[in-house]
């Protein structure tokens, strides 16, 4: 396997990805019955967003948190949706790609985790 090296790659980790997430009965539910992502719209921002992150370019606008906030008022996130996430995550990187950049992304998608969980379950500032 070889590692993340362009916006390709990042498509396919975005996209292998959120395949799963629709499979996950919880994350479904949160992504498609509550927020009603627009995927086709979607998906493009998060390949900026992931490339901006790995690659250290500014592709990427937008206010991330925010979003999870509202998503949060109108769904109650539990540390768990967390958990389920970085778990799936991770799996999808491990079957897709190896290497530096992949392990920044995980380091990269436990620290959003992270935050995002204590701005909108624990309603800190950080």
């Amino acid at each position: 396997m070889e590692d993340i090296k362009n916006r390709a790659d990042i498509k396919t980790m975005v996209d292998s990805f959120y395949n799963e997430v629709r499979k996950n009965e919880r994350l479904h539910f949160l992504f498609d019955e509550t927020a009603k992502v627009n995927w086709p719209e979607h998906l493009p921002r998060m390949y900026d967003f992931w490339e901006s992150i790995l690659f250290d370019k500014a592709l990427f606008s937008g206010n991330p948190m925010q979003k999870h906030q509202k998503l949060h008022s109108m769904q109650a996130l539990k540390p768990e949706d967390f958990e389920i996430w970085l778990s799936i995550f991770n799996k999808n990187l491990d079957t897709l790609f190896e290497g530096p950049i992949v392990e920044k992304a995980r380091q990269r998608a436990e620290s959003i985790a992270t935050i995002t969980k204590i701005k909108t379950i624990y309603n800190k500032p950080f």
